[in-house]
């Protein structure tokens, strides 16, 4: 728990606090941000595909994750597609941003 704790931690303050915040430039105010050289800015800044993903008890950074790429976009009006694919052992369906 604590490692999940300092990333979240680490991950929050480069994405909100400072003149080099990812947030300053998403809106266009900085050039690059504290997370432009990490996994962090491709996350932030591409359309993402994720096989093999479950939301398990060891993924919960990349939840958090999830949850705060969604909540960015949405306070920053950005439009950014956003795609879900469940297979429920049967069939698979292919659902655009809602959830199976």
């Amino acid at each position: 728990m604590t490692d999940y704790m300092g990333s979240v931690d680490r991950a929050r303050a480069w994405m909100y606090r400072g003149d080099n915040s990812l947030i300053r430039y998403l809106q266009g105010n900085s050039v690059s941000w504290r997370g432009f050289h990490t996994c962090l800015h491709p996350f932030f800044s591409s359309d993402i595909a994720i096989i093999g993903f479950g939301f398990g008890k060891d993924e919960t950074f990349l939840r958090w994750l999830f949850l705060e790429r969604a909540r960015l976009f949405q306070a920053l009006s950005v439009a950014r597609p956003a795609g879900l694919v469940c297979h429920d052992g049967i069939s698979q369906t292919i659902a655009t941003a809602s959830r199976c």
